[in-house]
């Protein structure tokens, strides 16, 4: 339980720093300039959490740790893409609660 709260939280964080965060700004001006399809990605949360997901999972993965999709026993590939849609929804989930 601590591991998919910390999972999501970090996830949550990221997304929102890369997205909103001030200091990010001048990396998604750059990025705008130069694809409209990676700056859609870099401007909306919804989209970069579940990246974010894809690449933490396939990290973990590699790592040999967990990942949210752990309890269950499915092929890396498929664990993967599970972790990235968990991803975004809690991160969605949560972006929605705060930006009432």
């Amino acid at each position: 339980m601590i591991f998919l709260l910390t999972y999501i939280f970090i996830a949550y964080g990221i997304t929102t720093i890369v997205t909103e965060g001030n200091i990010f700004q001048p990396l998604r001006d750059w990025i705008g300039s130069k694809s409209d399809f990676v700056h859609s990605i870099f401007t909306c949360p919804l989209c970069f959490s579940t990246w974010l997901g894809f690449i933490m999972s396939a990290i973990l993965l590699i790592t040999n740790n967990p990942t949210p999709s752990s309890v269950f026993d499915f092929p890396n590939i498929v664990s993967v893409f599970i972790d990235g849609c968990f991803t975004a929804g809690t991160v969605w989930f949560l972006y929605k609660l705060n930006n009432k």
